[in-house]
Formats: C-alpha cells, structure tokens, sequence
C-alpha cells in the first residue's frame, strides 16, 4: 500500500516523511509525495526523494496514509491578495476531497489550525486571520464529510504552536526567528510589547501521535495540539542562554495579554498512551536551534 503526502517539503511533509521511513515501515519505493511544483528533495539520510506536482496525481491505489498538508498559510494572503488566496486554498481542498473519494484510503491525517477557535484573540486580528479561519474551517467540514463516505479513518489535529528540527520559513515563527537572530546576529530582539502565551508541541512527536492515535479510532478523533505553556520573554531568554548570549534583557511589558493556545491536555494524554512524553520547552528550542542551524548552514533558508 502506499503512502501519500500532498505538502511534502514543507514542515509537517518534511516531519512526516522521516517518521514514515523510520518508524511506520514506509518506503521511498511506495512513497508518492506531491508539491506545487515537480523536484528532487535530498533526505537527511542521503536518499533522493522525488516530488511530483499536484496536478499529476497518478491513477486510484491502494493507499495507507494520506496526509493532505498542503495549504497556502496566513502570511501568503498579502501577497496572493484575497480571491487569489480563496481560490487556490478551495483547489487544494477539493484536491484532497478527489484524493479520498477516488482511493479510499486506509487512514487520514489532517492538520488544521487553532485559528479555528473563534473565541481566541488572535482571532480578532486583520482580514486575512478572518478568511484563513474561514477556510480552515471549510477544509475540516468537507474532509471529514468526505472521509465519513469514503471509510476511512480520520484523526483532525488543530494546532497552534510547533517547534522542531525539520521547521520551514524560519522567520514566520517565534521560535525559529528567536533561534536565528541568535545564531545569525548573536543578539535578540523582541519587539512585541506585549505579554504572549503560547504552548510549543515538537512537530515529530505530534505526528507520531496522530499516526499512531489513527490506527487505534475507529471513529473521528479530533484534538487540540498543547504543551508546555510559555511567555514569549521567557522563550527568548531560553534560547539565549541555549547559545550562551549575553543576558537579553526587554522593555516593561504593557497592554493586553496574547493568548493562543489550548486549554486541553489531548496532546499530553494521547501521548502517554503511546509512550510518548511531550519535550518540554527547553528539548523544544535545542531541537529548533538544530533545525534552524541546519538550514543556515545548507543555504536553505527561504
């Protein structure tokens, strides 16, 4: 049977790519990982993976995992402008809809976002927090509607804040571009005056869980992402002394809270049911500082 992934090179695609192979008997061989555009992606371990383009999708299989990660994220709405970022986020949907309807896959895994929480003040932000719930919440109706009719399994993991080694476009996360300042500049700098909650998951480790929660639910499981809960000073401060820095220090913090995150432990239970205890924030920002290293040291860097 094979494995199926439409986002492989990105973050959760890279994540999901190395678990399949190392832990859930998956191989390059039954391996069709799709992306915008056709290439050849280098492995870790050395090995060539190919990456086909979307519009190509081979003929129906047999397939185990299908994993639909592709979905162009909130900082590409300024750039695509609205009907742009509409239309192409519907396409990507109705591309994982035909996906399912025509192979009936054994399992799916689907990654959605917190944003999804109406009640969440990030929530209340510009017009393209707005359209990207919106969408968000279209991809989760029509891909459980579809996996319902089709039989297979469906794990729905909304998440809010990762952390990892395999992390993409370092400067559009807190912790990455915390990690790279420091590697790159040897300073830190947070400009946000306010006090920001979040809780960092390792994206390898919540994958792993949703590979494994699926094969065990024979109905829908939804969940939230969580973990340890941190304030964004503080992160700071934890990544500086990770690179030995010189003590960082911030202005007074003033205004309202930031609040973005869970208030369930779904992550921390279904982990320990597979034996899986969650990193905490200071394993979160070594393996981050990895990733972003790595990157910065290969030129890949977007």
């Amino acid at each position: 049977m094979k494995d199926v992934i439409f986002g492989g090179t990105g973050w959760a695609g890279s994540s999901a790519i190395r678990l399949l192979l190392e832990k859930f008997d998956g191989n390059l061989n039954t391996m069709e990982v799709y992306g915008s555009r056709a290439r050849k992606q280098v492995l870790e371990s050395g090995h060539v993976l190919n990456i086909k383009h979307l519009g190509s999708l081979e003929d129906k299989a047999k397939v185990r995992y299908f994993l639909p990660f592709s979905f162009l994220t909130v900082d590409k709405f300024a750039a695509c402008g609205e009907e742009q970022f509409r239309l192409v986020n519907s396409k990507l949907i109705q591309h994982s809809i035909d996906f399912i309807a025509r192979n009936e896959p054994k399992y799916c895994i689907v990654l959605s976002s917190g944003i999804v929480h109406s009640d969440l003040s990030i929530t209340s932000r510009s017009l393209s927090y707005q359209v990207y719930k919106e969408l968000k919440i279209q991809e989760e109706e029509a891909l459980k509607s579809q996996c319902k009719k089709s039989g297979t399994r469906l794990i729905l993991c909304r998440l809010f804040s990762a952390s990892g080694r395999e992390i993409q476009s370092v400067k559009r996360y807190a912790i990455s571009d915390l990690a790279y300042q420091g590697l790159v500049h040897r300073e830190i700098t947070v400009t946000n005056p306010r006090k920001v909650m979040r809780k960092y998951v390792d994206m390898g480790q919540l994958l792993e869980i949703c590979l494994l929660a699926v094969q065990e639910n024979d109905e829908l499981l939804e969940f939230d992402s969580t973990g340890e809960l941190v304030e964004l000073h503080d992160l700071a401060t934890l990544v500086a002394q990770e690179l030995n820095l010189p003590k960082t220090e911030f202005f007074a913090l003033e205004g309202d809270t930031d609040k973005y995150f869970s208030e369930s432990r779904d992550s921390e239970t279904l982990g320990l049911k597979f034996g899986i205890s969650l990193f905490p924030i200071e394993e979160q920002v070594k393996e981050t500082i990895l990733g972003v290293r790595r990157l910065i040291e290969s030129g890949g860097l977007d």
